[in-house]
């Protein structure tokens, strides 16, 4: 199947869809694949789950395991981008099974794609790296040359996120520097297709390795390029290399020049109501702002930002209900009882969630911090921990705002990682954390508070922002059986006292009931 063209993708619509009507069972699941496929293109998930599923069916009356193959393959990609990673990985699977079985070429390479998207949803880049090499060997083997083509932009974008990784400045040298390649491949086949989406995607991907070599002039000419070639009314296109060269010209202490790219930028994005690009827009204008010394505007960019990040998780959890009336639609009742069911769990769910963090919330944590503490005159202890990263203001006053909300954000995954399945992980307020540790003892307690301590401390917080480092002071109490009459006011007033304390000893550091062993 050739690159979409943007001249003739309403005609392709057009034709899939009179053969989806029409066809016999091997055209209509061709038909019902190229309609998912455009359908997620341009982002109507709904519809392409849809569509996707009809191909399934068609493929399958057809006996034709290579079309099922594709037809499964875009299932997996419409999953994946409404974040439904594992039932995503399922059809990635079993798309690849299909293939196999079908010998198909082309079908293994698309089934290779689609496992490759899911493990970079999953951040798995080496396995990510791995699949879309696959990917690359196969499509060529097949000399489909669209497939081809996303091999190459794929490539380029995990090869790119090794070199960030990559300690070695040599390895990620040569990283960035394959990436590069790879960009040049999708941009040469992309143009040769006329696939102007593909293009634009190219060019971002080579603007990314230029930047990351260092060649900054060159990085500037390919944004540059990308803004002028989707010209004045480009819509998101141009908005995209606006917010690329504002960032560049702010980390080259030009922020009236970032400023003046930013506010065309954001006359772009508006009319689209992207929330995402309209959230990075907000974000770099708080910085611009704040580099001006303008608080006043920076905090009213910076209340803008967060205003879109609530409508983003909106408009994820209406696709979500979106895809759920689609997977029901032929038994509208039980559709309507199944949304309404995982609505009411979904807003239950959010008023227990820290909408930053996206871990348990004070609500969720006082709960459960009652709920233990009601279990000591059951015989049942506990642990109770308050962890405060060190020094917060002068991460926010130094490296941004945002920059602290994302320090706040990986605390909590850090947190999360650090706990069995039994223990919960909250955001007590601010800068703090709580942690509750069911049924320890005061040393395996004052352990997982030190691991947490240390995995703060490791964090490789510089990638995040040039000289950022990130400590956090904790304080622990273990409540035993026998100390069912102390009440929580008091808990809570010894485990602040132990907080305080590890502050006042010299931060990153754990007071708690055991003392640290002689080696730690």
């Amino acid at each position: 199947m050739p690159l979409f063209r943007a001249d003739r993708l309403q005609a392709a619509r057009a034709a899939a869809q009179a053969l989806a009507d029409q066809g016999d069972a091997a055209q209509r699941a061709d038909a019902h694949t190229l309609l998912a496929r455009i359908a997620r293109r341009q982002g109507r998930l709904d519809e392409a789950l849809a569509d996707s599923g009809q191909a399934v069916e068609a493929a399958q009356q057809a006996a034709d395991p290579a079309r099922e193959c594709r037809a499964r393959v875009q299932r997996a990609h419409a999953l994946n981008a409404l974040g439904r990673i594992e039932k995503a990985t399922d059809e990635a699977h079993e798309a690849r099974q299909l293939a196999e079985a079908s010998g198909d070429a082309g079908a293994q390479a698309a089934a290779a794609e689609a496992l490759g998207a899911v493990q970079w949803a999953m951040a798995r880049w080496p396995e990510a790296l791995a699949s879309f090499q696959h990917m690359q060997a196969l499509a060529a083997a097949a000399a489909d040359v669209d497939l081809q083509a996303v091999a190459h932009g794929s490539l380029a974008s995990v090869e790119g996120e090794l070199a960030r990784q990559a300690t070695d400045p040599a390895q990620a040298r040569a990283g960035r520097q394959r990436a590069l390649h790879h960009a040049g491949e999708y941009l040469r086949l992309a143009t040769a297709a006329g696939d102007v989406h593909a293009m634009r995607s190219a060019r971002h991907n080579q603007a990314v390795a230029q930047l990351g070599l260092g060649d900054l002039t060159a990085a500037r000419l390919t944004l540059q390029a990308v803004h002028d070639e989707a010209g004045e009314d480009g819509g998101v296109a141009a908005a995209i290399a606006l917010l690329n060269l504002a960032e560049m010209d702010l980390q080259d202490g030009q922020p009236a020049a970032a400023l003046q790219r930013l506010q065309a930028a954001h006359a772009l994005l508006a009319p689209t109501g992207d929330a995402a690009y309209l959230q990075s827009c907000c974000r770099l204008l708080c910085d611009v702002h704040e580099a001006l010394g303008a608080h006043a505007e920076a905090l009213h960019w910076h209340k803008q930002f967060h205003a879109h990040y609530a409508q983003l998780a909106s408009d994820r959890a209406q696709m979500h209900a979106r895809a759920l009336e689609v997977k029901y639609e032929t038994g509208r009742a039980q559709a309507e009882a199944t949304f309404n069911r995982l609505r009411a769990e979904r807003f239950e769910r959010a008023s227990l969630e820290d909408g930053l963090t996206g871990i348990a919330n004070r609500r969720a944590f006082d709960a459960a911090l009652a709920d233990l503490h009601q279990g000591l005159a059951q015989g049942r202890c506990f642990a109770l921990a308050l962890i405060d990263v060190d020094h917060f203001k002068d991460i926010n006053d130094r490296h941004s705002h945002q920059v602290g909300d994302e320090v706040l954000r990986r605390v909590g995954r850090l947190l999360s990682a650090s706990c069995r399945e039994m223990d919960l992980a909250a955001r007590y307020g601010g800068e703090e954390f709580g942690l509750l540790l069911p049924g320890v003892s005061p040393a395996t307690a004052l352990g997982v508070c030190e691991r947490v301590r240390a995995a703060v401390e490791r964090e490789h917080w510089h990638r995040l922002s040039p000289g950022l480092q990130v400590r956090v002071s904790v304080g622990c109490v273990t409540a035993a059986a026998g100390q069912a009459n102390q009440s929580l006011t008091a808990l809570l007033a010894q485990v602040d006292q132990r907080l305080y304390a590890a502050k006042q000893g010299g931060r990153n550091r754990v007071v708690a009931d055991a003392p640290l062993p002689p080696h730690s």
